[in-house]
């Protein structure tokens, strides 16, 4: 089980969509992960974990109103975890 302080809730994926692994939130959420293994597949238009040196897709957010998917490409697993989202302060000058 991956825990820690700045994970609110997490998917855990091998390069075939299989849940590893998930928590909080997402603890048997299988439906969303196999929907954000979809939208990196498409997104990286080949392989989902390409072993050659191009730039693949390594990361990506889904905004979804006041929290967001953050999606990282690692070692053959994908990383899903959803966090708040709290926009920064503008800055007046």
């Amino acid at each position: 089980k991956i825990t820690g302080p700045s994970w609110g809730s997490l998917i855990l994926e091998n390069s075939d969509g299989g849940v590893i692994s998930s928590g909080g939130e997402l603890e048997n959420e299988e439906r969303i992960g196999g929907i954000i293994h979809k939208m990196v597949y498409c997104a990286d238009k080949s392989d989902l974990m390409p072993t050659d040196n191009r730039d693949p897709v390594n990361r990506m957010s889904i905004h979804l109103g006041n929290y967001f998917y953050a999606v990282t490409l690692s070692n053959q697993k994908i990383y899903v975890s959803k966090r708040m989202y709290i926009p920064a302060e503008p800055i007046n000058v």
